[in-house]
């Protein structure tokens, strides 16, 4: 489970002060695919997601910035979304 935002967005949408912080205090979906890959995961589950309106980045966006990096599953979170780990007893 990875936060993840869209610098893109802030950059389109913010001034350079809040640009600056969102790139060096958070992680954009190409870091999280590499990280992920290091760590030999099979499945990423983003959360806390900047912008958190999927309206204004879509799914196929945040699938795709990490599958640049990463080949395993990844599994974009929304609110209430639940995601089983391992197996049920």
């Amino acid at each position: 489970v990875h936060e993840v935002i869209d610098v893109d967005f802030y950059a389109a949408t913010s001034g350079p002060a809040l640009v600056e912080h969102m790139i060096h205090a958070h992680t954009t979906a190409q870091d999280v695919g590499r990280v992920a890959a290091e760590a030999g995961v099979r499945q990423v589950v983003l959360s806390h997601i900047g912008p958190g309106d999927p309206r204004q980045v879509i799914d196929d966006q945040w699938t795709r910035g990490v599958s640049s990096t990463y080949s395993g599953t990844v599994t974009v979170g929304h609110d209430l979304v639940q995601i089983g780990v391992g197996q049920r007893r």
